[in-house]
């Protein structure tokens, strides 16, 4: 297990904008020409990475509840099992509930 503190020093001295703890993991934010340099350093200390990806991150989220939060969240529902897309990305903040209510068939 790596403790927090150790691995911001790590992964900042790398080029990393941030690190933010979840419960189980880490998520490490970089600009995408440092990308490779934290992943490397990462696996010279032996740190075990999950997901590794790079991904274009929205500046402002939008803040959604209700019909609205529902609507698009099927939105992205009937998108993402078009066969022809690969991935769905967006910049909506809808509060937790709402996802489990919809994902619940609600």
């Amino acid at each position: 297990a790596t403790d927090e503190e150790s691995l911001l020093g790590l992964v900042l001295e790398a080029g990393a904008e941030d690190l933010k703890a979840g419960e189980k993991n880490f998520e490490i934010t970089t600009a995408p020409e440092d990308f490779e340099a934290v992943r490397q350093s990462l696996a010279q200390n032996r740190v075990q990475t999950g997901l590794a990806e790079v991904i274009l991150m929205a500046r402002d989220l939008v803040r959604l509840e209700g019909t609205e939060a529902r609507q698009v969240l099927r939105l992205c529902d009937d998108l993402d099992d078009q066969e022809d897309v690969q991935k769905v990305h967006t910049n909506f903040d809808i509060p937790d509930q709402v996802i489990q209510e919809v994902s619940a068939g609600l």
